[in-house]
């Protein structure tokens, strides 16, 4: 029997600073598992909640990453731009990481043009590879 494992949901906060200190919150209670509302109403957006949760804890981070990510890509097929800043260089690296093992394509990088974007930007059209 695998173990059990607990999860909270949890959608809102009045800034990233006040997320984050949810987020550790919940990891020292000892919760595995953190999820976001997906509705249409007054909550943060799914996925940027997600990454900030993930970068300021130590263990929720491992229910985030490449399955999340297969998952969107799955949902939401066709030609994706993702930002990444220049100073973070551990999303960079993750993304560098997870892209080419879940699409079936290749991935463009490209530096902002430092008004849009200061940061790296991948680029890519994609179908999910097989499972």
């Amino acid at each position: 029997m695998k173990p059990f494992r607990f999860g909270v949901n949890v959608g809102r906060a009045r800034s990233r600073a006040e997320w984050a200190d949810k987020a550790r919150k919940i990891e020292s209670l000892g919760y595995d598992i953190l999820t976001v509302p997906d509705h249409l109403a007054d909550f943060l957006a799914p996925t940027p909640a997600l990454v900030s949760a993930a970068e300021a804890t130590k263990n929720l981070r491992n229910t985030v990453g490449s399955g999340a990510t297969r998952l969107c890509f799955e949902h939401l097929p066709g030609r994706w731009e993702i930002p990444v800043a220049w100073y973070n260089k551990p999303s960079l690296s993750f993304w560098r990481m997870v892209i080419p093992a879940v699409i079936n394509g290749t991935v463009k990088e490209y530096a902002g043009d430092g008004e849009w974007w200061g940061g790296t930007v991948l680029c890519f059209g994609h179908r999910v590879r097989e499972s």
